[in-house]
């Protein structure tokens, strides 16, 4: 997402995606002025998504991850809840220790 390519990319789509997007915001695009804040934050983090997606090992657990989390969404998305419970299988609980 950071780096403006599908999951599915390939290295040197990956690679070439990273270095026109570091090369935006480096300080000799902008006459030798300092990084803000944001765009230090900016640079780490597109640095820390080079170095996971620029790894083959990296990126095998990267996509792992993201098939775990992508599994678990759709099956709380398909899950149906409700407020209603069914009590009637609690009845044999002595009503002096309900809770009203």
């Amino acid at each position: 997402e950071l780096l403006n390519v599908p999951q599915d990319a390939e290295l040197p789509e990956i690679k070439k995606a990273f270095i026109n997007r570091i090369k935006k915001d480096h300080p000799d695009k902008k006459g030798g002025k300092e990084l803000t804040d944001s765009e230090k934050e900016l640079t780490i983090k597109l640095l820390a998504a080079w170095e996971t997606l620029g790894d083959d090992d990296s990126r095998k657990e990267y996509d792992k991850m993201l098939e775990m989390i992508k599994k678990s969404e759709n099956s709380i998305s398909t899950h149906k809840y409700t407020n209603k419970v069914d009590i009637s299988k609690f009845e044999h609980i002595d009503d002096s220790i309900r809770i009203a």
